[in-house]
């Protein structure tokens, strides 16, 4: 037998074998996400808050969830050149990560604030929003229902945080209303832990919540203070825009967050998904 034919066989096998290896880098490639899988794809952390459903949250598989992580989801769809990796953490958490950088972005129904604008980016789009309301006591639910009946009936408002988007609010109105302003006391001092004793006690008349901090706290099957289920009631009266946080090197993240939201409210992708998880259109809401 010729030298080459001793050879040949081996030759071969080698080149099936490299071959072979090849092949299977490249699945291994295409199952982490086809064009996302290239070596130019930036792996962008996002942090989550994990008690915040139906915004937020872990399924019973301990996948993340909720209408800020699908919309994100649908975000990093639209833009190869990213590939989101999501974290569950806590609210505390998610606010040192997204600062020092340990994480690029957070979701967790964030409000704008000046004081959070100096820390962190914000994009220029909103996408989501949270129904805003007044807790009053049952007897008052006809009463004060707004805004505008707050200020009318000299209703006393528990005291707001100055750092609270909803302080925001009030001021806002108290800017556009100078003749009969709502009287504002903030809690910059004290943490407001028994508001739904001070209401009770009449101590308050109104206290100014989320919807789904409402609910959890007062509605659902378990709340702290299932007790006073219709004994307290929800008078909604608008919406919060809410944002991610993105940290303060990431300008361009956010930027190419923005061209991707932009289009999904155009095209009423956003309405559904807030129908969808959070039982109302929010969006329109808000606008």
């Amino acid at each position: 037998m010729s030298y080459f034919k001793k050879i040949f066989p081996f030759s071969l096998m080698l080149i099936l074998f490299i071959s072979g290896c090849s092949s299977s880098n490249k699945v291994s490639s295409s199952a982490d996400g086809g064009n996302k899988g290239g070596k130019d794809v930036k792996t962008v952390t996002i942090a989550f808050a994990n008690n915040e459903a139906p915004q937020n949250y872990e399924d019973k598989n301990g996948n993340p969830a909720g209408y800020e992580i699908e919309v994100m989801k649908l975000v990093d769809k639209e833009l190869p050149q990213y590939k989101f990796k999501y974290v569950a953490t806590t609210d505390d958490d998610l606010l040192i990560g997204v600062q020092t950088g340990k994480y690029q972005a957070g979701t967790k129904g964030a409000f704008y604030t000046e004081e959070r604008a100096k820390k962190y980016i914000y994009p220029k789009e909103f996408f989501g929003g949270s129904v805003t309301g007044l807790v009053v006591r049952a007897e008052d639910k006809d009463r004060i229902k707004n805004l505008a009946d707050l200020a009318k009936t000299n209703a006393k408002l528990i005291p707001i945080a100055p750092q609270n988007a909803q302080y925001n609010v009030i001021t806002d109105y108290n800017k556009e209303h100078s003749d009969d302003p709502i009287k504002l006391e903030n809690s910059e001092n004290f943490t407001v832990l028994d508001w739904a004793a001070w209401l009770m006690e009449k101590r308050y008349d109104a206290f100014m919540a989320i919807k789904t901090a409402f609910e959890k706290s007062v509605k659902e099957q378990g709340a702290p203070y299932k007790n006073l289920d219709g004994k307290l009631v929800f008078n909604q009266f608008t919406a919060i825009k809410t944002y991610p946080l993105f940290n303060n090197k990431e300008q361009q993240l956010a930027d190419d967050f923005d061209s991707v939201i932009k289009r999904l409210k155009e095209d009423g992708t956003l309405n559904k998904l807030a129908v969808q998880y959070l039982g109302e259109d929010t969006i329109k809401l808000v606008e």
